[in-house]
């Protein structure tokens, strides 16, 4: 159930609240009288909470919708997500409240950035490149060895084409070769990188597919080579590989 908190227009006194607000902040009825939305916030004060406002005062917006964090009777805290709009309420102006606890989902999301910020600081560690697409050869990952090998920071490279800088997976794409590829366990192979200054240079990828509840997803892990003899033996072994896999 949704909380919901009625406030006085002019003043965001409490009015009213139904009981599922009552129980989550562990006030009674009684207690609505001598409380105002700024008894119940935590960590905003009135001049934030006047910049959400405005907009509905004037008219600009018939709602808004913003995170925040509400404050028990007890002291401890919970995240919520706010929907205040303007009402009338038994024939008093004021704006409605309504209120998800989101505390839940907050953590797990917390958890989860934390993790994904360890796994890309291990990533950072390593000398190989390592840059995640997707199933459309959009980049959705590229760690800093990848920044160093191609010459793009991150943030100008993350969801553009896999082909600014291997162009020759151009033709994996249009033919669906990363299905074909990506049946092999590990499938690597020498080919040619292009750096942001449009020098070429060979290199020697290898190449994976990663399936998550959100789709395929393919890692490739990219080497420099500095000698056609590394390329030459690394697509003998890719020969080799395909050979056992028919066999």
């Amino acid at each position: 159930l949704v909380e919901v908190h009625v406030l006085d227009a002019a003043t965001f006194s409490y009015i009213d609240a139904n009981d599922k607000s009552l129980s989550n902040l562990g006030y009674k009825r009684e207690d609505l009288p001598a409380l105002s939305i700024y008894d119940v916030l935590f960590g905003m004060d009135r001049t934030a909470w006047a910049e959400y406002v405005a907009p509905l005062k004037s008219g600009e917006k018939k709602f808004v919708v913003f995170q925040t964090r509400f404050k028990r009777k007890d002291d401890s805290v919970y995240v919520v997500e706010l929907r205040l709009e303007k009402g009338v309420y038994k024939g008093q102006k004021v704006f409605y409240c309504l209120v998800t606890d989101v505390s839940d989902r907050y953590e797990a999301e917390s958890l989860l950035k934390r993790a994904l910020e360890e796994v890309s600081a291990v990533q950072d560690l390593l000398s190989e490149g390592l840059i995640t697409v997707t199933e459309n050869g959009k980049i959705e990952s590229w760690n800093k060895a990848a920044e160093r090998i191609f010459g793009y920071e991150k943030e100008d490279i993350l969801n553009r084409s896999v082909q600014n800088v291997l162009p020759d997976l151009k033709t994996a794409l249009e033919g669906h070769l990363f299905e074909d590829m990506a049946q092999m366990e590990n499938y690597t192979t020498g080919t040619n990188g292009l750096r942001r200054d449009g020098e070429e240079f060979p290199l020697v990828m290898s190449f994976r597919r990663l399936k998550t509840s959100y789709g395929n997803k393919y890692l490739c892990v990219v080497n420099e080579s500095h000698s056609p003899q590394e390329i030459s033996l690394e697509l003998q072994q890719t020969a080799l590989d395909l050979t056992d896999q028919k066999e």
